[in-house]
């Protein structure tokens, strides 16, 4: 019933871990680049960091109901565990674009996880009625939960392995044997030697926890997508909405500053400074609003404000070298029609006022 809220502390203690791993990453990222490997505190910030994670994502997604331990080493008996091999060289192409590499992988995560969060609430109902959760879900959340544990350890430099074998490692049935033999650490002598060999980390999944992952996938496409053109409207209408303030801004100190020109010693030079600032701002105006869309605001509004604002930076650049005499200014505030461009200009800002106050977010 409280599964996310007792989970609260661990997630601080993850959040925190994770800003510490990414800013070591950046060190390993370089190191690899000029050595060809990750060092080694690196790696055992790296294993640190995917151990809490892996732990609370379980814990979160009622595949144990064992609190987490906040170790950082491994505790053999919780049920959660992540396996990190031995280290080996790291291919510097590989390692230089790793994040470009890792795109199609991430998003399927992406897909994954919104999918997962979907589903999930179901879950929680049932297993809240049940206190089960039921088995073919319970081997799904297991596959997700190991492919995105395998892609942090390929962003974060902890293994070379592209993430692979979402749907498991074949059919179901009977783990095959595993060998005592293992290949020996690049630091070791003598080829190979024996040592513990840890439980089998092959995952068989049946069909219906295949069945599950695909239903996963389905609902977590159009989820995450979604999301995404949704985040994207929504940071396109911030930005129209802090432009249009800032035009706002930039129009009424217009008009304060040519109020405080009629009485200053220097009247047309004082203007002409005016002009010059307002022209610089439209100039930025335009610039940031150029290409932008958001949904429920008529492109028409956008691109005329854009041309408004346009038309008055060059009007207003024009007059910030009318001078020197007034009646050289007032020709050209004249000849420009400068009177009628600032107004389009206002009624122009004020169409995209209503426009996005009819479609707030919030």
């Amino acid at each position: 019933m409280l599964r996310l809220l007792l989970a609260v502390p661990l997630a601080v203690v993850v959040f925190l871990i994770g800003i510490a791993t990414f800013v070591v990453v950046v060190i390993g990222w370089f190191a690899a680049i000029f050595m060809g490997r990750v060092p080694g505190f690196v790696r055992d910030l790296v294993t640190v960091y995917l151990r809490a994670d892996l732990r609370l994502q379980a814990y979160a997604m009622l595949l144990t109901d064992r609190f987490p331990p906040f170790a950082t080493e491994d505790v053999p008996d919780y049920p959660v565990h992540v396996a990190v091999p031995f280290a080996t060289p790291m291919n510097r192409a590989a390692v230089f674009f790793r994040i470009v590499l890792a795109f199609p992988a991430t998003l399927l995560s992406g897909v994954l996880g919104s999918g997962s969060a979907v589903l999930s609430f179901f879950m929680w109902i049932v297993t809240l009625i049940t206190g089960w959760l039921p088995a073919p879900v319970h081997d799904a959340y297991q596959g997700i939960l190991r492919f995105q544990t395998r892609l942090s350890a390929y962003t974060l430099l902890l293994v070379p392995t592209y993430p692979a074998k979402l749907f498991g490692d074949g059919e179901t049935g009977v783990p095959p044997v595993m060998s005592a033999v293992a290949a020996a650490p690049p630091d070791a002598v003598g080829g190979t030697v024996v040592v513990p060999r840890a439980p089998a980390w092959s995952l068989f999944l049946g069909k219906g926890a295949k069945r599950v992952l695909i239903l996963v996938i389905v609902l977590g496409a159009p989820a995450y997508f979604g999301s995404l053109v949704l985040r994207v409207t929504a940071q396109n209408h911030s930005r129209l909405l802090q432009q249009n303030n800032e035009l706002v801004a930039s129009i009424n100190q217009y008009v304060v500053s040519a109020d405080e020109c009629r009485t200053a010693p220097t009247p047309v030079s004082c203007q002409e400074d005016a002009d010059r600032v307002l022209s610089q701002q439209l100039q930025d105006f335009v610039n940031n609003v150029q290409g932008t869309s958001a949904f429920g605001i008529s492109q028409t509004v956008i691109v005329q404000v854009i041309a408004d604002a346009d038309n008055a930076e060059t009007v207003t650049a024009e007059l910030a070298d009318a001078g020197p005499t007034l009646t050289d200014y007032q020709n050209v505030y004249l000849r420009t029609g400068a009177a009628n461009v600032l107004d389009q200009l206002v009624s122009g800002q004020t169409q995209l006022k209503d426009a996005l106050n009819a479609t707030r977010f919030g």
